[in-house]
């Protein structure tokens, strides 16, 4: 399986290259974003982890979920670097998304 990431700004045509792509036989198109959401759901490990870190902050919404903001200035208080807990989910993830996948994965 063959990754690409794309990047760039706002306005740069990101989303219209996915698109693109997206139609084409044997790829599927993989937002980080949405991934990330995803690995930080309430009931998953790595929200279990951000609680474990984060438990005594303010940084939960009423029904359970993530304050965003908050926690991204939690984040930038910490000593340690949270992208390593975010690199070791994102590869597990990408590695069942392997096995799952089709033939090329964007």
């Amino acid at each position: 399986m063959r990754f690409i990431g794309i990047t760039g700004g706002v306005g740069a045509g990101k989303s219209e290259i996915l698109g693109y792509l997206a139609k084409k036989p044997d790829t599927r198109v993989m937002l980080a974003d949405e991934i990330a959401h995803e690995l930080m759901s309430p009931g998953t490990e790595c929200y279990d982890r951000i609680c474990e870190t984060f438990g005594a902050e303010d940084i939960f919404l009423p029904q359970g979920g993530l304050d965003r903001g908050k926690l991204a200035a939690g984040i930038f208080s910490l000593e340690t670097n949270p992208r390593d807990y975010e690199e070791e989910a994102f590869a597990r993830r990408m590695k069942k998304k392997k096995k799952t996948g089709r033939k090329r994965g964007i």
